[in-house]
């Protein structure tokens, strides 16, 4: 796997959405390379930092607040 091939399967890795071969081929890759294994840990602290954040509900269309949420 390339450095440019990493950001695409970044996501699916921190989901556990990669098959078992990419998940193997991408580690490799992040213990091999600093650069993309400091992108993933920036990623993985955004996400972490984002499952903290409660959605917020609007409305359809992106409209005002739907009453009694939040």
């Amino acid at each position: 796997m390339r450095c440019e091939d990493v950001n695409g399967h970044l996501a699916d890795h921190l989901t556990g959405g990669l098959s078992p071969p990419r998940r193997q081929e991408l580690q490799q890759h992040l213990d091999a390379c600093q650069a993309c294994r400091d992108e993933a840990g920036g990623l993985e602290e955004s996400w972490r930092a984002l499952e903290d954040v409660a959605p917020e509900r609007v409305a359809v269309g992106g409209g005002d607040r739907v009453p009694g949420a939040g």
